[in-house]
C-alpha cells in the first residue's frame, strides 16, 4: 500500500468519525430539548398516499402530547377519526370502525404506538430500537432530518420513518411514515405550543 492510499483511507476514516459525531450530537440535542417538554399541542395536516393506486387523501386535526406516554390525534370535522394513546392502551377510529388495543399484548400495534409516541417526544434512538431500524441524520436548513430504516423485511409495519426536528427548539415538525404495503403518511405540524399544561 502506498502513502497516497494510506492518506486517502485516513481521510475517509476521519470523515466517518466526524459524521458519526455530528449524528450523535444532533440526536443528543433533540433528546435534551424534548426532555424539557411536559406537554405539546399543535395543528397537523395529514396526507395519505396509496402508492399502488396513486390515491391521495388530505385531512387535518389537532395533536396533543402529555409526557411521558399520552398522545392524541383528533381529526377535524367532518371526519370523526382519532388516535388516542394512554400508556399501553391505544384507541383508534377510522370511518365507522372503532378499535381498542392493549399494545403490551399486540406487537404490531405496539410498533405503531412506539413510533408515534417516541418520535413526537424526541426519543429517536428508542423509536429505532422498537422498529429494529437503522438511524441516519442529515442537516437541512433549519432542521435535523432523521431517517429510521427498518432492517426487517416484512409485509406489515413501517419500512421507513423520516422526521424533521427544528434546529432551534428540537421539536418535531414533520413526520413521514412508509408502511410495508407502500402506504405513505405525511404529518406536518404547525402552530406548535409547548408546556401549556
Amino acid at each position: 500500500m502506498n502513502w497516497k492510499s494510506i492518506l486517502t483511507s485516513f481521510v475517509a476514516l476521519l470523515a466517518g468519525v466526524a459524521l458519526c459525531n455530528a449524528q450523535n450530537d444532533a440526536l443528543a440535542f433533540i433528546a435534551k430539548k424534548n426532555a424539557q417538554v411536559s406537554s405539546l399541542e399543535s395543528s397537523f395536516k395529514h396526507t395519505r398516499t396509496m402508492k399502488t393506486s396513486g390515491k391521495v387523501t388530505v385531512s387535518s386535526g389537532k395533536l396533543y402530547y402529555v409526557a411521558p406516554d399520552n398522545l392524541s390525534m383528533l381529526y377535524d370535522a367532518p371526519s370523526t377519526d382519532y388516535l388516542v394513546i394512554k400508556g399501553d392502551t391505544m384507541d383508534l377510529r377510522r370511518g365507522d370502525r372503532e378499535s381498542s388495543f392493549n399494545t403490551a399484548k399486540n406487537p404490531l400495534m405496539a410498533q405503531l404506538r412506539n413510533v408515534l409516541l417516541l418520535c413526537v417526544s424526541g426519543k429517536v434512538k428508542e423509536a429505532a430500537d422498537s422498529n429494529d431500524a437503522e438511524i441516519s441524520v442529515e442537516s437541512a436548513p433549519g432542521f435535523h432530518v432523521v431517517t429510521l430504516t427498518s432492517r426487517t423485511k416484512s409485509s406489515r409495519g413501517y419500512s421507513k420513518v423520516v422526521l424533521k426536528y427544528s434546529k432551534t427548539s428540537g421539536i418535531l415538525s414533520e413526520m413521514e411514515t412508509t408502511e410495508m404495503p407502500q402506504i405513505v403518511n405525511l404529518y406536518q405540524m404547525s402552530g406548535i405550543k409547548v408546556n401549556t399544561k
